[in-house]
């Protein structure tokens, strides 16, 4: 029977579906507080398709939005009549060495779960979204922490906020390294910038903890993909999420 996800972030929810351990339905909503229960619901029965709510056996949530964690518990109860599963320090299942495991976001767990899982340890996950995040696995699977940085779009957005003259610039590869316009120049120095600082950082965590693998992933991976060459899985939490079900209730596995 089906297993519904959702990746609540700071900025979007990412919602997917799998059965018989694969995704066959994926869409975003946005993360709005402001929202209504009955605005998420509308939105979960378009994107259901043909799929009847009581056949879904169960659901798993990772978030960083605590204001929407009790909202997708009631649409949960209401629409599908089942208690969600949220990603936790403790129902993740693996060993975490952080001073304060329980406020390791959840996303950042459920990213080194599947990581560990598809590609073993050690490895780095890097995760673009509103903010960037290293997050480190050692050869045991055991999460050691990493560091998290203002996203891409976060960057532009303050630069817009923060200064009188500046606009905001959607970031994306520019043609030239050398920006002739305001917009351009933008575009350049933050599309470079943190080329450089992906890859600087990587290279570091790579020596200390003597490892080769670099996943990448997130809603803004695709602007560097191509050119920091490291392995791109966009549905990396959703599959996490979909590990940790299986570890918690006996049922199925990644494939």
């Amino acid at each position: 029977m089906p297993l519904l996800t959702f990746d609540i972030g700071n900025t979007s929810i990412t919602s997917g579906i799998f059965n018989k351990n694969k995704l066959i339905k994926l869409w975003r909503m946005p993360s709005d507080t402001g929202s209504n229960i009955n605005k998420y619901i509308k939105d979960i029965k378009k994107n259901l398709g043909n799929i009847d709510p009581a056949d879904i056996s169960g659901i798993a949530i990772s978030s960083v939005v605590p204001k929407l964690d009790e909202i997708f518990v009631q649409i949960s109860k209401k629409l599908f009549k089942k208690q969600p599963l949220f990603a936790t320090s403790r129902t993740c299942g693996i060993k975490i060495l952080y001073n304060k495991p329980e406020r390791v976001g959840a996303d950042r767990l459920v990213n080194a779960v599947a990581g560990y899982k598809l590609f073993g340890g050690p490895l780095v996950v890097v995760d673009f979204g509103t903010a960037i995040t290293f997050d480190c696995i050692n050869k045991k699977g055991a999460y050691l922490g990493g560091l998290i940085i203002p996203g891409i779009s976060t960057s532009a957005k303050a630069l817009n906020n923060f200064t009188a003259k500046l606009p905001l610039v959607v970031i994306s590869k520019p043609e030239n390294l050398i920006g002739k316009t305001t917009q351009e120049s933008i575009k350049s120095g933050i599309y470079f910038g943190y080329l450089g600082l992906v890859r600087h950082i990587s290279e570091m965590l790579k020596k200390e903890l003597k490892c080769d693998t670099i996943i990448i992933t997130g809603g803004q991976a695709g602007i560097l993909a191509k050119k920091l060459k490291f392995k791109l899985i966009p549905d990396l939490t959703l599959l996490g999420l979909k590990e940790i079900w299986a570890r918690n209730t006996g049922g199925g596995q990644l494939s």
